[in-house]
């Protein structure tokens, strides 16, 4: 609950914020097409305000987004009425309760960006994912990885105590692939966009 206040409190700001790397932001874009067919049925957690849903939803038979901000749902519903798609829909909920309330819904798809380091457990995130999913289905993730020592992480427990940042699940890209072969997923596809690391943009498949 603190992490959705948090959310909600800079949702209209994170609304306004120019994506910081278009062309970063636009192979992520391409690479997730290659995924995705008309047949296909999504399912994104941490959606934000849904950008990226409101790219995808045309190429698919069905989209659901979700996000625990409230702020941030009614932000994308209303990017939504300005350009209405009838598949694609936005909810407030946790992946866990939409399991809870889903449970015989599989999906082609899912997709967690930029999310699974702010998860409060994130190797049960993907375990629950890889449940959710139907077999041969895709995973998609772009997450935050630490790498080494920097004084950010240092700063984090600070910030989160003033209400400045919310909770962050520090992993290195090793130990994200590791949590992926864990839970049963092979790797399709991996992307860095940077050398240096930092970041890392993932294609998990759940074995047909």
């Amino acid at each position: 609950m603190a992490d959705a206040i948090f959310w909600n409190k800079i949702a209209d700001k994170y609304a306004a914020t120019p994506i910081a790397n278009e062309s970063v932001y636009q192979k992520k874009l391409a690479i997730t097409d290659k995924y995705l067919t008309e047949q296909s049925e999504i399912l994104e957690f941490g959606c934000g305000t849904g950008s990226t849903a409101l790219i995808h939803a045309p190429k698919v038979s069905d989209y659901t987004a979700l996000d625990t901000s409230a702020r941030m749902i009614e932000i994308a519903q209303e990017k939504l009425q300005q350009t209405p798609q009838s598949n694609l829909t936005f909810v407030e909920s946790t992946l866990e309760n939409w399991q809870q309330a889903h449970s015989d819904t599989k999906y082609d798809v899912m997709l967690g960006l930029n999310v699974l380091h702010l998860m409060a457990d994130y190797r049960q995130v993907i375990r629950q994912s890889f449940d959710m999913l139907k077999p041969g289905g895709y995973f998609i993730t772009s997450s935050a990885c630490f790498e080494g020592f920097s004084w950010w992480s240092l700063a984090l427990p600070v910030m989160k105590l003033i209400g400045k940042a919310p909770h962050v699940e520090k992993f290195t890209a090793k130990q994200l692939m590791q949590a992926m072969l864990d839970a049963g997923f092979v790797l399709a596809q991996e992307w860095k966009p940077s050398p240096k690391g930092g970041q890392t943009f993932l294609v998990m498949q759940r074995p047909k």
